[in-house]
């Protein structure tokens, strides 16, 4: 409604590497079964899963390296509808720890 107030005015997205040990060990159950390399399936649902976004409240012993700053989209009341719906981040992360 023009001239309101929205709330949150701003928005800032986040991205950092995380263990996912529940996605890895769903990837790693599709090995091989009764002789039947059931991989592909595996590498099928890790591509779907890495598709669509992820967003989870993530404990911080779960981060491998401090997140970084992948889009500031300032002020929300100045966004055009759908310009949101995509956008192309160039980040780098310094690890502190390897997952698993």
């Amino acid at each position: 409604k023009e001239g309101g107030l929205m709330l949150p005015s701003s928005a800032k997205i986040f991205a950092a590497p995380v263990e996912a040990e529940v996605l890895r060990r769903e990837i790693e159950g599709y090995g091989c079964m009764y002789g039947l390399d059931m991989s592909p399936i595996g590498d099928w649902q890790l591509a779907r899963h890495c598709r669509e976004p992820q967003v989870e409240l993530v404990e911080a012993s779960r981060l491998l390296a401090p997140p970084v700053l992948a889009a500031d989209l300032g002020d929300l009341c100045a966004l055009k509808a759908g310009s949101t719906r995509e956008f192309i981040a160039d980040v780098s992360f310094v690890a502190l720890r390897a997952g698993q």
